[in-house]
């Protein structure tokens, strides 16, 4: 087998290799785990090759040139993904803009996008990713851990401090 030299040669074997594996008859192949394993690896690479894409696409503004206002509208009107795929994208674009070292682990396979896209939310100060419980003030929630008491309110006569089970 010879080593393509273009990068649009590179691609056209990507997308032949992965047409071949999508026609072959799965249930008999005894590595579906594996072979999970291994696309859950090609997701993550791609999304490294994506973001590298996206970044060149839109530096040259590539979207303009082709009629729509932005890589987003672009990528819904042109690619015709669906509007959250295209969201995405574009915070895969935005990992090549300034988590270089988010994308070095992408391409090298050592985590997955998802998981990537996570800390580059986290990091960007968006707790949309963070478990509510994990939110807030850390005295707060220490405080309010032992429920109103041990939060140093005053609970006589407050009728919704009675916790215990109802009259017998």
């Amino acid at each position: 087998m010879c080593t393509p030299s273009s990068t649009a040669e590179k691609f056209g074997l990507v997308e032949s290799l992965l047409g071949e594996l999508a026609g072959e008859d799965a249930a008999s192949q005894p590595v579906a785990a594996e072979g999970l394993q291994v696309l859950e690896r090609i997701d993550a690479v791609g999304a490294a090759v994506r973001a590298r894409l996206l970044a060149a696409f839109d530096a040259r503004q590539g979207s303009v040139c082709d009629g729509q206002r932005t890589t987003r509208t672009w990528l819904v009107n042109c690619l015709r993904i669906t509007r959250g795929q295209a969201g995405e994208y574009k915070a895969i674009l935005a990992l090549a803009a300034g988590h270089e070292p988010l994308l070095a682990a992408l391409r090298d396979k050592v985590l997955t996008k998802s998981v990537a896209l996570l800390v580059a939310r986290w990091d960007q100060g968006d707790p949309g990713g963070v478990p509510r419980r994990r939110r807030g003030d850390p005295a707060r929630r220490r405080a309010s851990r032992g429920g109103p008491a041990r939060a140093g309110r005053d609970l006589r006569g407050d009728p919704r401090a009675h916790r215990g089970p109802g009259p017998r």
